[in-house]
C-alpha cells in the first residue's frame, strides 16, 4: 500500500509518501517509522533502502563544525570552505541576496561514491542550508531522545561523515542507545546490501518494535 500524505508541522507544509501492508486489518495497530531521505534527497528519490541508509547514516553529526573541519580537512580545502562561508554572509549583507552552492563543495563525496546519490537530488543548496548546517550541534539535543530507544550505525572506515562523531553522539545520548561501528561498508551503509548491517538493524527492530502477526 503506498499512500501520498500532506500535514502541516510548525507552519509548514510536509509532505511525505505513507507505505504499509497491504494486509492490515481495519482495526489492526501497527509501529510507524518516520524515514527522512539523505541530504539534497527527497521522498521522491531512490529506493527505500536508499531512504533508511541515509536516515541511518545521518546519526553521525555530533557537531556541524567539527565535522565539516574533518571533511575539509587539508588547509586548502578547508580555506576554500571558509572563503565560501565568508562571500555567502557578505554577499547576504551587501544585497540582501544568497549565494548558491555546488552540493559536492559542502559534503565532499568521493567520485566512487557518487553513484549512491539518489536519481533527482539537489545538486546546489542556498546559503543558509549550509549556515544551518554548520551550526547544527546534535550532541545538545540527542539526550532529549531517551527514554525512547536510539540506534547508531555507522560504517568504521567512513569516507564521507567521520566515524567519531557518532562515538561523540553515543556518548551524549541517554539510554537505550546502541552503537555498532561496521567494518567493510562505506557512508551508504544498507546500499551495499552488506548481510551484517541489515541483521544488526532487524535485531533491534525486532527487539524495540515488535510486531505480532495480528497486532492490535
Amino acid at each position: 500500500m503506498e499512500e501520498r500524505v500532506t500535514f502541516v508541522s510548525g507552519g509548514l507544509k510536509l509532505a511525505g509518501v505513507l507505505h504499509g501492508p497491504d494486509s492490515r486489518g481495519a482495526r489492526e495497530r501497527l509501529p510507524a517509522f518516520l524515514v527522512l531521505h539523505g541530504f539534497g534527497s527527497s521522498k521522491d528519490s531512490g529506493g527505500s533502502n536508499q531512504r533508511i541508509g541515509a536516515c541511518v547514516s545521518a546519526g553521525g553529526w555530533g557537531d556541524g563544525e567539527k565535522k565539516f573541519r574533518k571533511q575539509h580537512e587539508s588547509p586548502e580545502a578547508w580555506g576554500r570552505f571558509t572563503a565560501m562561508l565568508a562571500e555567502g554572509r557578505r554577499r547576504r549583507q551587501e544585497t540582501g541576496e544568497s549565494i548558491m552552492v555546488p552540493r559536492y563543495d559542502i559534503v565532499p563525496i568521493p567520485p566512487a561514491l557518487r553513484g549512491n546519490v539518489a536519481p533527482g537530488s539537489i545538486m546546489e543548496f542556498p546559503f543558509e542550508v549550509i549556515e544551518s548546517m554548520y551550526a547544527f550541534r546534535a550532541n545538545d539535543v540527542v539526550g532529549k531522545i531517551s527514554p525512547r530507544p536510539l540506534l547508531l550505525l555507522h560504517p568504521a572506515n567512513d569516507s564521507v561523515t567521520p566515524t567519531e562523531q557518532s562515538i561523540d553522539l553515543f556518548r551524549h545520548a541517554g539510554q537505550p542507545t546502541d552503537l555498532h561501528l561496521v567494518a567493510g561498508v562505506d557512508h551508504f551503509v544498507l546500499s551495499e546490501g552488506n548481510t551484517l548491517v541489515v541483521t544488526l538493524l532487524r535485531n533491534w527492530l525486532d527487539k524495540y518494535f515488535p510486531v505480532s502477526p495480528r497486532s492490535r
